[in-house]
């Protein structure tokens, strides 16, 4: 009997690096949250940035939907707070604005700004004081 050998034959390929995920790593997030934090801009801007892909792709295009009645929009929900709740809302925001200010500046200055910050934001959120 002979003996049958086989060959194998090996391509050489070029090795092409790996390309960057479109998703961004955790520690890549939290970089760009702490240098816009450290230049004075919010996290949560730096962390849209950071996940917001480099290049939009255009959505599909959409079939039109059959003619249909307009649905009535639902009724808000409202949500209750205490003015305990409040007053303690109000104090962590003036304590942040005053230390976003180094703590110069007139006490109730900070104090009239956080509250209007505060009654603005129960009021966007649709939530009552009671």
């Amino acid at each position: 009997m002979a003996k049958a050998s086989k060959k194998t034959t090996t391509s050489k390929k070029a090795k092409t690096p790996a390309k960057a995920s479109a998703v961004p790593t955790t520690k890549s997030v939290a970089a760009a949250a702490v240098a816009a934090e450290t230049k004075g801009q919010t996290a949560p801007a730096a962390v849209k940035a950071a996940v917001a892909p480099a290049v939009a792709k255009p959505a599909p295009a959409a079939k039109p939907a059959p003619a249909a009645k307009p649905a009535a929009p639902a009724p808000a929900k409202v949500s209750r707070i205490t003015t305990s709740e409040r007053q303690r809302m109000v104090e962590q925001a003036a304590y942040y604005i005053a230390e976003k200010h180094g703590f110069q500046g007139d006490s109730s200055e900070y104090w009239a700004a956080a509250e209007a910050e505060i009654d603005a934001d129960l009021k966007r959120r649709n939530v009552v004081v009671a």
